[in-house]
C-alpha cells in the first residue's frame, strides 16, 4: 500500500512540473507574439514598455524559470530511474 501511494505521489509530481513547465514555454512563446503582434499592427500607437520591454522581461524570466525545472527534474528523476534500472542500488542506499 505504502509503495503505491509513493508511485502515485512521484508520478503527481512528474505531470505537475511537466504541466508548469509547458504553461511557462507557452506563456514565453506568447510573449514573442505580443512583440511581433504590435510591432506588425499598431506600430505607432502603443507605448514602449507595454509592447516591448515588459514581453522581453517576461519571456527572459520564464525561460529562467523553465531551466530551472528542467534541473529539477534532471536531479529528481535521474536517481529513480537509476534506482529502477539497478534493483540492487535502491538497497545499498538505504
Amino acid at each position: 500500500m505504502i509503495r503505491t501511494a509513493q508511485a502515485y505521489l512521484g508520478v503527481y509530481t512528474l505531470f505537475a512540473i511537466l504541466g508548469t513547465m509547458l504553461l511557462l514555454s507557452l506563456q514565453a512563446i506568447v510573449s514573442i507574439a505580443v512583440i511581433l503582434y504590435f510591432r506588425k499592427h499598431h506600430a505607432d500607437d502603443a507605448g514602449m514598455f507595454s509592447t516591448m520591454i515588459a514581453p522581453i522581461i517576461a519571456f527572459i524570466a520564464q525561460v529562467i524559470l523553465v531551466y530551472m525545472l528542467v534541473a529539477i527534474l534532471r536531479h529528481s528523476v535521474a536517481p529513480a530511474a537509476s534506482a529502477r534500472t539497478f534493483p540492487g542500488s535502491a538497497l545499498r542506499s538505504s
